[in-house]
């Protein structure tokens, strides 16, 4: 390491813990729990519906993607989530016909820090359950398939367990949650059934990190909403649709948004080569957490942006429009 990296590396660092929330408590038992908005110190994004992007620092955006095509929502040193989108036609009751879309897959790749084995775990909103993998050439191997609302796979720092309607992934230094949920009036499309979604970064306030680590501090995580959890508590909204009424004379939509203004890039740098991808354009999954990656560059997006305000002692982030 020469000596103007390692100068680099310790100002970063500096920077970040300067960074990181106060208030925070180590092992908050409010934080303990799976996700939810009593966990307001730590963070969270989510995407729900057909989908709606929730970012970190509360900024908004819709994304409709391409049919049939995974997307990395979270990249991270040793940590990959991604959802695949599919065309769905359905009804709100305007009555409004909606050409749209929503997250029917969810897969991930993690990789066991004891032994370096990436294992792949999936899940269909149209299915109870999920299966582990065990990703080696020339093809994934089977590990575990699992079936009902109460299973749990577990393998060093890595944990899934299905509860409910909800699975809950835990691995170094991240938590994620698909949960399903019916699609109301559907037309048409591959799935009666939907993934809504939520990730928090364990970043020492949780209580979880000795069991599923602790997130990188120089490396900064990626993806479509990924991207977000860059500390700077600056949200921005991106493109959004306009769902018009039957009373202006609009009896169909079809939904456009990309999430333009409030990602980098465009939607299709987020594209994977299949659900176990673990490649684009802002990957982060082969860094080491000791590694610097660079934060989103949020001057460079053009959508709205606003400053995240504390609500003390409330369920979530309030914004503060600039």
């Amino acid at each position: 390491m020469t000596p103007s990296s390692a100068t680099a590396r310790l100002a970063l660092a500096a920077a970040v813990a300067l960074s990181r929330p106060t208030g925070a408590v180590a092992g908050d038992a409010t934080c303990a729990a799976p996700i939810s908005a009593q966990c307001a110190t730590s963070g969270t994004a989510s995407s729900h519906a057909d989908p709606h992007l929730r970012f970190a620092h509360g900024g908004r955006a819709d994304f409709r993607g391409v049919d049939g095509t995974h997307y990395a929502l979270l990249s991270a040193p040793g940590v990959s989530f991604a959802a695949e989108t599919r065309d769905t036609d359905f009804l709100l009751p305007k009555p409004l016909l909606v050409h749209g879309s929503f997250f029917t897959r969810a897969s991930w790749v993690l990789r066991d820090t004891a032994d370096g084995t990436a294992y792949g775990v999936a899940s269909s909103a149209s299915e109870v359950g999920f299966e582990v993998y065990a990703l080696r050439q020339p093809a994934p191997v089977l590990v575990s398939a699992n079936r009902g609302v109460w299973t749990e796979w577990a393998r060093g720092r890595l944990r899934a367990y299905y509860k409910q309607a909800t699975l809950f992934v835990r691995a170094n230094g991240w938590e994620m949650n698909v949960t399903r949920q019916p699609i109301y009036n559907p037309v048409r499309g591959p799935s009666r059934w939907r993934l809504d979604i939520a990730m928090r970064v364990l970043g020492g306030h949780t209580g979880l990190e000795a069991k599923h680590g602790t997130a990188s501090e120089t490396c900064f995580a990626h993806g479509l909403i990924g991207q977000s959890f860059d500390r700077d508590d600056v949200a921005v909204d991106g493109a959004m649709d306009e769902y018009a009424t039957a009373a202006d004379g609009v009896a169909a939509v079809t939904t456009r948004a990309q999430a333009e203004g409030a990602i980098e890039g465009v939607a299709a740098d987020y594209a994977l080569d299949g659900r176990f991808g673990t490649a684009f354009r802002y990957a982060r999954y082969n860094a080491a957490p000791w590694q610097l990656c660079a934060h989103r560059n949020v001057t460079a997006l053009g959508g709205r942006k606003s400053h995240r305000a504390a609500i003390a002692g409330g369920a979530g982030a309030g914004v503060r429009r600039a």
